[in-house]
């Protein structure tokens, strides 16, 4: 099933419109096991499926990114659906589906804002490259607002499902929304992290995680800090 959702990713991406695909598949679609619209309603649900359409429009929409220095699309979708396949597989069971399309939003909120205030935007990512500062740090004081922040606000706006939303919102901090378990959020935050960096190093005893660590305490108290070196592992093959 879920072979299908990343298939039906990756196509529309490509495509540029999703409706455009569901309702006339590229010619390689029998090839490829996905059959339109139909077998994808049969595979994933009506709910699973509407969200996915609408997510993809989401990134369609802000696609362009403006021309900013630092900021590239290709990267960030590539980080994206990195991020939305560990995030699949470290989540448990019954959310693997939210897991996979919290992934691919995750990162959301850069795309809208390098496209809809490029020039402040690139402010902000000269800034992280030249004082070496978080990004979201950065976000917030130039911006008011970080990129999670705005993803989660417009994602909520245009119909994503609140657990979707949370899982964006809270994907850099997941200790803030729930520091007891990993669920969706911290599925997020671990497959963002292990994305960009699958050998990312640990560090104990603060909240304030600098960018590219992963915070032990927290990976200790939701019980994966022994599967630590296994899923490291699925992040290296899942970079190559």
């Amino acid at each position: 099933m879920l072979a299908v959702i990343e298939w039906l990713l990756l196509a529309a991406l490509v495509a540029g419109s999703v409706y455009g695909f569901l309702h006339a598949p590229p010619r390689d679609a029998f090839k490829q096991g996905a059959y339109g619209y139909s077998l994808a309603i049969a595979y994933l649900g009506v709910d699973t499926l509407r969200t996915l359409v609408l997510a993809l429009e989401i990134v369609r929409m802000f696609r362009e990114g403006g021309n900013i220095r630092g900021f590239s699309l290709d990267s960030l979708q590539r980080h994206s659906f990195i991020t939305a396949k560990l995030a699949r597989g470290f989540a448990d069971e019954h959310s693997a589906e939210d897991a996979f399309v919290a992934g691919m939003l995750h990162s959301v909120g850069q795309l809208v804002l390098a496209e809809r205030v490029p020039g402040s935007y690139a402010d902000v990512l000269s800034q992280v490259r030249t004082e070496r500062r978080a990004l979201s740090d950065v976000e917030r004081s130039v911006l008011g607002a970080t990129h999670a922040e705005v993803a989660a606000y417009l994602l909520g706006l245009w119909g994503i499902p609140q657990r979707i939303v949370e899982a964006v919102m809270y994907h850099e901090e997941p200790w803030r929304l729930d520091g007891t378990r990993l669920g969706l959020t911290g599925a997020v935050y671990l497959a963002s992290v292990l994305a960009e960096r699958p050998e990312a190093p640990l560090i104990a005893g603060t909240l304030a995680v600098p960018p590219g660590h992963l915070n032990a305490d927290y990976l200790e108290r939701v019980g994966l800090l022994e599967r630590l070196p296994s899923l490291r592992s699925l992040a290296r093959r899942a970079t190559l």
